[in-house]
């Protein structure tokens, strides 16, 4: 996914944003993820996902998938019986972060082939993955900046995360899935993993 075609704030019912939140939530507590900047290559690892670079798939398929500007698919391979991720290497860090925090997502929800709704779902999911909003506020961020520096992500994602924290925060009751995050990140306190 290009940085630009970051979708504006993603429309999903209150139930899918509060399930994807969870996932997220018990996937730090499952792998003991208590520090930022996440890095979503260490959870594929951690979770026995092979991440592969397009330079290992046949011709055609790295053709095709560079031809419709796709930076990752997933899918599972029941010969090697594990999650595959193919990736672009040729962007950013930060495009490649999200992209594979986008695979990830897909894997984590089940998703069982292309559709918008997956997209926005794994697109969501990313985000919250590299930026949760009960570390946001823990964080002390001020201003979309800030989240960009503190988790390593780019400005067109740290301002959709920051929307969204900005939106958390007016909210005075704390689902125990948010607190469970506090919790975690309060443990070890900020640094990298």
């Amino acid at each position: 996914m290009e940085e630009q075609d970051f979708p504006d704030y993603l429309t999903l019912p209150t139930s899918l944003y509060n399930r994807i939140e969870k996932n997220v939530a018990d996937l730090f507590v499952q792998l003991n993820i208590n520090r930022y900047p996440v890095d979503p290559i260490a959870i594929a690892m951690q979770l026995g996902y092979e991440l592969m670079p397009f330079s290992k798939m046949n011709k055609e398929a790295k053709k095709m998938l560079v031809s419709k500007n796709v930076d990752g698919i997933s899918y599972f391979d029941p010969k090697r019986k594990k999650y595959i991720i193919y990736f672009r290497p040729d962007g950013t860090k930060k495009r490649l972060r999200f992209t594979i925090g986008h695979e990830i997502a897909h894997i984590r929800m089940e998703h069982r082939g292309e559709s918008e709704l997956a997209r926005r779902i794994a697109d969501y999911y990313s985000a919250y993955l590299l930026a949760p909003s009960p570390w946001i506020g823990y964080a002390g961020c001020e201003d979309f900046a800030d989240v960009a520096a503190a988790f390593d992500i780019s400005d067109i994602c740290a301002m959709r995360c920051f929307e969204r924290y900005a939106r958390w925060k007016k909210i005075s009751f704390k689902k125990a899935y948010e607190k469970t995050l506090l919790d975690l990140i309060s443990q070890r306190g900020v640094g990298a993993n």
